[in-house]
C-alpha cells in the first residue's frame, strides 16, 4: 500500500513541475510586463510535426514504469578546447560591442532566433550527445563540442556549460548560427520543443554533464 501511495505522488509531483515550473501559479498583473510581436508562422517550437511524442500521458506513464531523475547537475566550467580562439568583443572595444548588442533591457538578439535561414524539423536518435551554454532551463542546444564562437551567444554565456545524451527520439528544430554578436557563427543547433532541464524531467534528455567524455 506505502509502495503503491509513493508511485502515485510521485507522478502528480512530476504533473505538477511540468506544468507549474516556477513552483506556484503565475501572479496576476493588470498589465503585461513585455508585449511580444505575433509569430510570423509555423515554425514555433510546438509547431514541430513530431511534437505529438512529448504528449503529457507518455511522459507520465514513463515515470510510473519506474524512471526517477536526479537533481539537476551543477553548471560546469567550459572545457578550454571549446574556447579556443575565442574573442569575446569579436575585434570591437568592449564599449562599442555594447553599443551594437545590449539595449537597455538586456542583449538585441539576432532574428530568426540567430539560424540562418529557416530551422529544419528533426528527430535526433538516441544516443545523441548535445551541449549547452547557459542555464538549464533554455531550449537552444548545439552539436556536441561545438566552439562557442561558432554559436554566436554573448560573452557571459561561457560561464556555464551543460551536456546531454538523447535517451528517447526526440523532436528538435536544426538550423546553423547566423553571425552574432561579433562571432562568426557556423555551428549546428537544436532547437527543443520544452526547455532542457523538463526534457530530463520527462526522459527524453538525460544530463551527463560531470561524465568525462
Amino acid at each position: 500500500m506505502g509502495a503503491l501511495r509513493t508511485e502515485r505522488e510521485s507522478v502528480i509531483a512530476l504533473f505538477l513541475v511540468h506544468m507549474f515550473p516556477i513552483g506556484h501559479l503565475p501572479v496576476a498583473m493588470g498589465k503585461p510586463a513585455r508585449q511580444l510581436p505575433l509569430p510570423d508562422g509555423g515554425s514555433g517550437p510546438l509547431a514541430h510535426p513530431e511534437a505529438g511524442v512529448l504528449d503529457d500521458l507518455d511522459a507520465l506513464s514513463h515515470v510510473s514504469s519506474g524512471f526517477r531523475r536526479s537533481p539537476t547537475t551543477p553548471a560546469a566550467a567550459a572545457p578550454p578546447a571549446l574556447t579556443r580562439g575565442h574573442d569575446p568583443w569579436g575585434g570591437e572595444s568592449p564599449e562599442g560591442w555594447r553599443e551594437r548588442f545590449a539595449g537597455e533591457t538586456g542583449y538585441v538578439w539576432p532574428p530568426d532566433d540567430g539560424g540562418i535561414g529557416p530551422a529544419t524539423p528533426v528527430m535526433l536518435d538516441v544516443g545523441t550527445h548535445l551541449d549547452r551554454f547557459g542555464d538549464q532551463h533554455g531550449r537552444m542546444l548545439a552539436e556536441d563540442a561545438t566552439l562557442f564562437s561558432m554559436r554566436s551567444l554573448p560573452p557571459d554565456r561561457v560561464a556555464a556549460y551543460r551536456r546531454y545524451r538523447v535517451v528517447r527520439p526526440l523532436p528538435v528544430w536544426r538550423s546553423v548560427a547566423a553571425e552574432w554578436f561579433g562571432q562568426p557563427g557556423g555551428g549546428v543547433r537544436f532547437r527543443t520543443v520544452l526547455g532542457a532541464d523538463e526534457l530530463v524531467t520527462l526522459g527524453f534528455l538525460a544530463d551527463v554533464t560531470g561524465e568525462v567524455r
